[in-house]
């Protein structure tokens, strides 16, 4: 396997953590707590200072409430919802343009 991409996902796993934690409005301690891990644990991943177990992955997915797998990708899939809405929106724009001229 390729260390760069292991690397990649390890640094994916950071930022998300703490981007989500923050979006999500809640500080280290309070992700610790419900993850039932120490503080210090929290803010070493997220400063890719020390990589989590896979069961302490799940619960920080679980307790920001995404799938465990996403932690590891780029951004790119956050914008899924905002991407699909927008999709939406211009086959409206479309249907109504079409119905307007007709």
């Amino acid at each position: 396997m390729d260390i760069d991409l292991i690397e990649n996902a390890y640094e994916n796993l950071s930022k998300n953590v703490k981007r989500l934690r923050v979006k999500s409005g809640l500080s280290q301690e309070k992700l610790a707590e419900r993850c039932n891990i120490s503080t210090n644990c929290i803010s070493e991943f997220e400063r890719l200072k020390k990589s989590p177990n896979v069961k302490t992955v799940i619960n920080i997915a679980y307790a920001l409430g995404i799938e465990p797998y996403k932690l590891f990708l780029g951004n790119d899939y956050t914008n899924e919802k905002q991407q699909r809405k927008k999709e939406l929106f211009d086959e409206f724009k479309l249907l109504l343009e079409k119905y307007l001229l007709e």
